[in-house]
């Protein structure tokens, strides 16, 4: 059968790689969509081939279509029908459009062509490095096996993670229209296999990876940024608790051998949390989701789930009428007056005419770049943080039923006594002056460790709910697109009618032909395959973040005695005259 994948094109010069205004890479160069191996012979036209696919690959990663994901993880809300932001937010409306004529096919288009397209750059890497073409000397040949393994390996790693299939293209081959589509599981088998060879080339080598733009690390640095990808990717490829508990013990202690070699571990490199270069790489799922409008207000406000994470008496949907609800109160510090997040009584672009019980007080504070963070150079991009480590670590120990293990780990996170280490200072510490609520983030670093504890007997529910929060509220923004869609999914916490995982683009659809047009999500379809919701065949007693509480018990912060003072998470904004960028809009 023929197999055709989207067009897409192959940078060969980092310099040109750049990131429109609407998020999608300008990747426009001459004659260079199949380069062949004699195109790029020389170590220095292979080091700026793998270059543009390294930076191209990871800022899918942060990508300014990240947002979607947080809205079908009740991480953000909107009521905004630019961007198709409401059909993600609105239960009524979950159902994915992947065809060709929704009104933002590039949802889906842009994640799956760019990712694909930096497999493609790996595999001319690979095919000439190790076809025997190659005549550069050994740790040029290492670094570029290894960078080519790396960048090919969060490529399908993100495919596998986003659809529910894709192509694992071989490198070498000639005809890659002959290349069958593949679940995502074998997808991320395939990742994961690529990440294992860029560790055991990186252990075995000593060269300086600088292929990823504005950035560079030792060996030993990267083989810490390999394992932490592999343990993020591995463990989410789970789409329910079911398939996450049919993971062998084995598989959970490579997890966790992942995780513990990873950032934060013996390579002394604290986090994977690269510097931006404007207009080339820069967190672009910060910049769409810290717009502040005049209010203040989000463009793209925090859903009410976090403040019922911090504060379980709050609502797990906001109130009809002309209810303002008041600031949540909290023991942690994270969720109090001056921390991550900003309250507010004005609505911004919410409307009550769509949706009332979508609507939210709080805005990020935390990683607030005065709407300009696509023009930043040397901010943080946080990819891997060693805070994520001790998560996933943490949630391979409690599948295993290791829970005094799990405990540990959450001590030696942000949950308990150690924060998570940033590269750089985010602009609201670094840019007071360009930042326009600096003044208002009261906490002296880039994360804060809340101080709790847990017992080393805590409860399967109580490690859930501790966990769910610190993925809310520590890793909001710091751990890439997706990673609180993923992490509920597998935790079967996605709200009723929720997509687990995106269909192929409308377009590569079409183009396959013999593929029938498929999707997933909404209301009519929880509890189908693909789609959260409902109880059959389900691992968990609950059916959703929103009736945990009332199913488990556990309606209180996990980790705080009973003496632990709740404080309102409140700051007084006065009236700012903020510009919304012109990418931005409202409809």
């Amino acid at each position: 059968m023929t197999r055709y994948l989207i067009p897409f094109s192959v940078l060969l010069t980092a310099a040109v790689f750049l990131v429109g205004c609407d998020g999608i890479a300008n990747l426009d160069v001459e004659n260079k969509n199949d380069p062949t191996r004699s195109d790029v012979q020389s170590a220095a036209d292979l080091e700026q081939l793998l270059a543009g696919s390294t930076s191209q690959t990871f800022q899918v990663t942060v990508s300014d279509w990240g947002p979607h994901m947080d809205l079908l993880a009740d991480q953000t809300t909107s009521t905004n029908a630019f961007r198709s932001f409401w059909d993600f937010a609105d239960p009524e409306f979950r159902r994915l459009n992947n065809r060709t004529t929704y009104a933002n096919p590039t949802i889906f288009a842009d994640p799956y062509s760019n990712l694909n397209s930096g497999q493609t750059g790996a595999n001319t890497v690979l095919s000439t490095v190790e076809g025997g073409e190659f005549s550069g000397d050994d740790q040029t040949a290492a670094k570029l096996r290894a960078g080519a393994y790396l960048t090919r390996g969060v490529a399908r790693g993100y495919l596998g993670l986003i659809y529910n299939q894709a192509f694992v293209v071989p490198a070498g081959i000639d005809d890659p229209t002959q290349v069958e589509l593949s679940p995502y599981d074998a997808v991320i088998d395939s990742a994961v296999s690529d990440l294992e060879q860029a560790i055991q080339i990186a252990e075995n080598n000593d060269f300086a990876w600088d292929l990823l733009v504005g950035n560079e690390y030792s060996s030993g640095e990267f083989a810490a940024i390999a394992n932490s990808m592999a343990a993020k990717i591995s463990i989410g490829e789970a789409r329910t608790r079911q398939e996450l508990e049919s993971f062998s013990d084995q598989r959970l202690q490579k997890i966790i051998d992942f995780a513990e070699n990873g950032v934060g571990g013996p390579s002394a490199l604290p986090s994977f949390t690269p510097t931006s270069t404007s207009g080339t790489f820069v967190h672009s799922l910060a910049d769409w989701s810290t717009f502040i409008i005049s209010g203040p207000a989000g463009y793209l406000p925090m859903d009410v789930k976090v403040s019922h994470l911090l504060d379980p008496s709050y609502p797990t949907e906001y109130p009809g009428g002309d209810t303002i609800l008041d600031p949540h109160e909290t023991p942690d510090p994270r969720g109090q007056a001056g921390g991550y997040f900003g309250y507010t009584e004005a609505f911004g672009f919410l409307s009550q005419a769509r949706n009332k019980s979508l609507f939210s007080n709080y805005f990020r504070l935390r990683y607030e770049g005065g709407n300009n963070w696509f023009n930043f150079t040397g901010e943080p991009v946080p990819i891997a943080t060693n805070a994520e480590m001790q998560y996933i670590k943490a949630e391979a120990h409690l599948i295993r039923g290791e829970v005094s293990s799990a405990a540990t780990a959450l001590q030696n996170s942000p949950f308990g006594d150690v924060s998570a280490e940033y590269e750089a200072d985010l602009p609201i510490l670094s840019r007071p002056g360009e930042v326009t609520f600096a003044d208002s983030y009261t906490l002296d670093g880039n994360s804060i460790a809340a101080g709790k504890s847990i017992s080393s007997s805590a409860s399967e529910a109580e490690l859930v709910r501790a966990l769910h929060t610190e993925y809310s509220v520590e890793l909001d923004l710091a751990a890439g697109i997706g990673a609180q869609w993923f992490f509920m999914r597998r935790h079967d916490l996605l709200a009723q009618g929720v997509a687990l995982q995106y269909p192929l683009p409308g377009e590569e659809i079409e183009i396959l032909g013999e593929v029938d047009s498929y999707t997933f999500g909404g209301l009519n379809s929880t509890g189908q395959p693909g789609t959260a919701g409902g109880s059959s065949g389900s691992a968990t007693p609950w059916t959703s973040w929103k009736d945990f509480d009332s199913v488990t018990g556990v309606d209180a912060p996990v980790g705080f005695n009973s003496n632990a003072k709740a404080k309102q998470g409140r700051v007084r904004f006065e009236e700012v005259d903020v510009s919304l960028p012109l990418r931005a809009g409202n409809q």
